[in-house]
């Protein structure tokens, strides 16, 4: 049985990647004397609409736009650093005189090939640009790096902070990615801005060696620093996170940390908080170092314990109905 559900797991996990959602593109007529009205995506439910025209300025949609962002967004994006870049953008898509009926993947920029990682940081790169899209509202990322553009091609995956990203532009020094809103909600991403350093590793090779584990790039939450200390040479970082993660951390398993794999030390699933170590030649190559008490990082908990909870639950189900029977002839003997 046990050789049974380990194959299926493997089999599951070969076909588990950075999947492609397809996001319409309204099509939308205008003129002068109709203008275009839409709903930005970020707050569709206050009733309010955004409209453009031939005669809207940049500076009359910023305006209106403007009044769609709150002072706290759901997700920690900085809309407000993007808002006139956005404008700009809006209307350039509605003075197209022609729009294609569906966004291809290079626009929209959500990760499309099966990719997995290995949760060894190959570099530390640096964001150069953000762009906010209003339309969806997801962000176009611009990261310089080095390494991690050797055998770069459009379309292949690059993880940032963990995140498993598709490359939708690249030349000698940076390369650009798409981030789609449910992205921004569940990592860190949104909380990037011009000059952030970022953990980079490029998609592993079938044949290569995996010196950490095995990292989907699918970001599970985000956690929070609550405390560090040295240990000689060492660092112990301890981070809360989320209680539906913490069944699936456990003392010596793994655990990917802003796409970084990590040993976890210490677990107290009652408060919901668990510790790593970090060795002095890691602290020099990823970005956690960097991070004070407070600071997001993104946590990607094991998938094979995921499988393992699954598989299990069909094994559950049926010792829980043993176990009702059990007892109903137990009470019928006495």
């Amino acid at each position: 049985m046990t050789q049974y559900l380990s194959r299926a797991m493997f089999g599951c996990l070969a076909l588990v990647g950075c999947m492609l959602s397809v996001f319409p593109h309204p099509t939308t007529a205008w003129s002068a004397a109709q203008p275009s009205c839409f709903v930005p995506a970020m707050h569709p439910g206050n009733g309010q609409r955004v409209c453009v025209s031939a005669t809207t300025s940049s500076q009359t949609l910023e305006r209106q736009v403007r009044s769609f962002i709150d002072t706290k967004p759901a997700h920690a994006l900085k809309q407000r650093n993007f808002i006139s870049a956005g404008a700009s953008y809006i209307l350039n898509r509605f003075r197209t005189k022609k729009s294609s009926g569906r966004r291809t993947r290079e626009q929209h920029g959500v990760a499309g090939t099966k990719a997995m990682f290995t949760g060894i940081v190959e570099e530390m790169g640096k964001v150069e640009e953000l762009q906010m899209d209003l339309m969806t509202p997801g962000v176009t990322l611009t990261v310089s790096g080095d390494v991690v553009l050797q055998g770069a091609y459009e379309g292949c995956s690059i993880a940032v902070n963990g995140v498993c990203l598709t490359v939708t532009k690249f030349d000698k020094k940076q390369f650009t990615v798409g981030v789609a809103p449910e992205t921004l909600r569940l990592t860190n991403l949104g909380d990037l801005e011009p000059g952030s350093p970022v953990n980079l590793e490029r998609a592993a090779a079938i044949d290569g060696r995996n010196s950490g584990h095995m990292v989907q790039g699918h970001v599970d939450n985000v956690g929070t620093i609550v405390e560090t200390w040295p240990d000689d040479e060492s660092l112990f970082v301890k981070v809360a996170a989320p209680k539906e993660l913490m069944r699936y951390i456990v003392p010596k398993g793994f655990i990917a940390i802003d796409g970084t794999s990590l040993t976890v030390c210490e677990v107290n699933s009652a408060e919901s908080w668990f510790t790593f170590m970090l060795v002095a030649y890691t602290q020099q190559h990823i970005i956690i170092p960097k991070k004070a008490v407070g600071g997001k990082v993104n946590l990607e908990v094991d998938v094979m314990s995921k499988y393992v909870e699954r598989s299990m639950d069909a094994v559950n189900e049926r010792i829980d109905r043993l176990e009702a029977k059990l007892d109903a002839i137990a009470s019928k003997l006495q």
